[in-house]
C-alpha cells in the first residue's frame, strides 16, 4: 500500500499523514514479477548470504545484544510491563559491566532502579530475564537444555518476583490451574 489520493487535489499522502475530512481512494503499488525473475532475485540473496556466513563475531556480537534488548523488551510488555526498550537497553550495559551471572544484592538493584523510570519490579523481572537468555544460550551451545534446567532457569527468572504459594513456587510445576483473563478456553 503506497499511500491514499486525495480527490480534492489529486495529491498522494503516506498513510501516516494527517488527513482532513474528504474523499480519498487508496493507491498501491503493484509490480509483475515473472518466475524466472524471481528466482534470479532469490539466487542472489542466497549467494550474497553464503558469502557471509558463518558471521563473524564483529557482526554477530552486536546482532545477539540487540536481539536480547528486543526480545526482553517485548516479552515483558507482553505481560504488561512499562519499561522502555531504552532502560532495557541501559539495564544491559550494567550488565555487561559485572559478571552476567552475578546476583544482585537489594542495594544494587535499588541503583538500577534509580537510573531509569520504572518500577523495582520491572528492573527485576528485566535483570532476571537478560540473565536467563544468557544462561539459556550457554545450554543451547552446550546441547544439554534438561528438565532439571528449565526448572532452574525458571527459578531463577521468578527470583523476588513470586511471593505467595498460591501464585506457584520457582523452579517447580504449578499445583493449580490457571487462566488467561478474557480467553474463552476451557480446560477440561
Amino acid at each position: 500500500l503506497l499511500g491514499v489520493e486525495s480527490q480534492k487535489d489529486k495529491e498522494i499522502l503516506s498513510m501516516n499523514s494527517k488527513l482532513e475530512p474528504g474523499e480519498y481512494t487508496l493507491v498501491q503499488q503493484t509490480a509483475v514479477v515473472n518466475e524466472e525473475d524471481l528466482q534470479d532475485c532469490i539466487d542472489e540473496a542466497v549467494e550474497k548470504w553464503k558469502k557471509i556466513r558463518p558471521l563473524k563475531e564483529d557482526i554477530l556480537a552486536p546482532l545477539e545484544k540487540e536481539f536480547l534488548i528486543r526480545f526482553t523488551h517485548s516479552s515483558l510488555v507482553q505481560e504488561g510491563s512499562t519499561i522502555s526498550r531504552e532502560e532495557i537497553q541501559l539495564l544491559s550495559q550494567l550488565l555487561a559491566e559485572s559478571d552476567p551471572l552475578h546476583y544482585f544484592e537489594q542495594h544494587e538493584l535499588k541503583d538500577m532502579v534509580e537510573k531509569t523510570t520504572s518500577s523495582e519490579v520491572e528492573v527485576v523481572e528485566a535483570v532476571n530475564h537478560l540473565q536467563i537468555i544468557e544462561q539459556l544460550s550457554n545450554y543451547v551451545q552446550r546441547g544439554n537444555i534438561t528438565e532439571e534446567a528449565m526448572l532452574e532457569m525458571h527459578h531463577e527468572l521468578m527470583d523476588r518476583l513470586l511471593n505467595n504459594e498460591s501464585e506457584g513456587k520457582n523452579g517447580a510445576y504449578r499445583k493449580v490451574e490457571i487462566g488467561v483473563s478474557g480467553s474463552s478456553v476451557v480446560r477440561t
